[in-house]
């Protein structure tokens, strides 16, 4: 009987054996939260149960005061005192002037304020855009949907009918433009945008999407602009009017996050936001001195946004600029390195080998008497002596 209860305890340690590291090789069950952290430069992220900050000793590079042990993040070196700040107010390009590598700069003065004394600095920056100047074309539109698209902007009174509808005029294509904002001049982009911010608040809004920028919270993505100019001519009149379309190109090469796409429109093309007309995806008005903003949750790979809008007259270069950014994404969590497949396997067959010839010996009948070479057969007797 003792060899029996063994033989069963054996066999439920291996089975608990078995099952531990069957729980191992096939990961959380569902529903359940794993706990892998892992740390980047700059970054400390935890997935699952909230991880512990690791604050940077002096000396150490940093990106941001809350990084530092000290909070104090000088010049991308954590520092044991405090340190230089700096504020940085950039101009507006004047109407009309190109900007850009090869375009006069915008003047930009920086004032440098430490605890012991004050440095008064001009520099001078360039933006990233070159107005672009219209291409003549002659197009003919005849489809329905972007000839009835284009003469939202119409007003009837310029052509003297009283309703304009896509029979009654004529629409034909007379200028393209475009061009591209590359992902690494979103700051300088939104620094150009901030300069034309005319209120507090939407300065601060605007300077919240640089700072995450800075901190890596958040990245600048491409984006594309393209103007096309459109000419309406009344077949019953003759009048003719113009229209100038705006289309933001957005194409996702993989999923995001956060998205937020800020446009401003100098006054040159449009003196105030009731001068535009949005027919894609309505933003936010940040304000009236025209500067929009489209915000999204999540955008998904190859998933396209309509971010156009009609302006009522002839445009003959393109002058407004976009600035777009996104949540950073995680780096990919490398899972930790379990045994081989294979190890497992030929463990759980040593085992289970053992496990048989236990289980057989355990229970092989018992002889209940001896044999002699002879053949005489002498049973087992119990004597008690008294």
């Amino acid at each position: 009987m003792r060899y029996k209860i063994n033989s069963v305890l054996i066999f439920f340690l291996l089975i608990s054996f078995f099952l531990y590291f069957s729980d191992i090789t096939g990961g959380a069950p569902e529903g359940e939260t794993q706990d892998i952290s892992y740390t980047t430069p700059g970054l400390n992220v935890t997935s699952g149960i909230t991880g512990n900050v690791v604050l940077r000793e002096t000396g150490t590079t940093c990106s941001a005061d809350s990084q530092c042990q000290s909070g104090y993040c000088c010049s991308s070196i954590c520092s044991a005192t405090a340190c230089t700040t700096t504020t940085t107010t950039t101009s507006q390009p004047s109407a009309g002037v190109s900007v850009g590598p090869s375009a006069p700069g915008v003047t930009t003065t920086t004032t440098t304020t430490t605890t012991t004394t004050t440095i008064q600095t001009t520099t001078t920056t360039t933006l990233p855009l070159i107005p672009v100047i219209v291409t003549p074309v002659q197009i003919p539109i005849t489809n329905e949907q972007e000839v009835n698209e284009i003469i939202q902007g119409v007003d009837a009174s310029l052509l003297n009918v009283s309703e304009v509808t896509s029979t009654n005029v004529e629409v034909t294509q007379i200028g393209v433009a475009e061009t591209s904002f590359p992902s690494n001049q979103v700051q300088t982009l939104l620094d150009a945008a901030i300069s034309s911010a005319i209120t507090d608040e939407v300065k601060q809004i605007l300077q919240d999407i640089k700072d995450k920028v800075a901190s890596g919270e958040s990245i600048g993505l491409p984006i594309s602009s393209k103007l096309s100019v459109f000419e309406i001519k009344s077949k019953d009149t003759g009048k003719i009017t113009y229209v100038s379309k705006i289309e933001l190109i957005l194409i996702a090469d993989k999923d995001y996050k956060s998205v937020s796409i800020v446009e401003v429109m100098p006054k040159t093309m449009a003196a105030d936001i009731s001068e535009v007309l949005f027919v894609g995806v309505p933003p936010n008005i940040l304000q009236s001195d025209p500067i929009a903003q489209w915000q999204f949750g999540d955008i998904k790979q190859g998933e396209t946004k309509d971010l156009s809008y009609l302006i009522k007259k002839k445009l003959d270069k393109l002058e407004s600029y976009s600035a777009i950014t996104a949540q950073a994404p995680l780096p990919p969590v490398t899972p930790p390195a379990f045994p081989d497949s294979t190890i497992l396997i030929i463990i759980i067959v040593v085992f289970a080998a053992v496990l048989v010839f236990i289980l057989v010996w355990a229970f092989k009948p018992k002889k209940t008497h001896r044999e002699y070479p002879s053949g005489l057969v002498v049973p087992y007797v119990s004597v008690l002596y008294k």
